[in-house]
């Protein structure tokens, strides 16, 4: 199975946003290599989020829209949807203490948690940076 970041969703849904072709691209490709997408149940609220932002877009997704794209992503068969459970919180607190992480970086180590527990060991992301830290993924570019 290979994680899904926010970002890549977004990236794929959005044709404005700067990687959106990048997006599709590498969609294109775990497809038709037939891989297993994983996607941990808290990439589709901050993905409804961040979509339907004004402040973020000059033309944000409507929040139906929004709700029917992440419906479509959770129900598709190549989608596997993940939550998190007693050792996904531990392994959270665990590297949040570890590694001496701040406020800013909860989202992402849950994230993280959650596809490590599940045992994801690549991701899909343009923000690879806030995952380097927990030598658990390697990247799809």
């Amino acid at each position: 199975m290979i994680g899904i970041d926010t970002d890549a969703l977004i990236a794929f849904e959005l044709t404005a946003h700067p990687r959106h072709v990048d997006a599709r691209r590498i969609f294109a490709q775990l497809v038709s290599a037939s891989e297993q997408l994983a996607i941990c149940s808290q990439v589709f609220t901050e993905f409804v989020h961040v979509v339907t932002d004004s402040r973020r877009f000059s033309q944000p997704m409507p929040m139906a829209d929004a709700l029917l794209r992440a419906s479509a992503w959770a129900s598709d068969q190549e989608t596997v949807v993940l939550n998190s459970d007693e050792q996904v919180i531990s392994r959270f607190l665990q590297w949040m203490s570890a590694y001496h992480l701040g406020r800013k970086r909860v989202l992402d180590t849950m994230l993280a948690a959650t596809y490590h527990a599940a045992g994801v060991t690549q991701l899909v992301t343009f923000n690879e940076p806030d995952f380097r830290v927990f030598n658990a993924f390697s990247f799809i570019r």
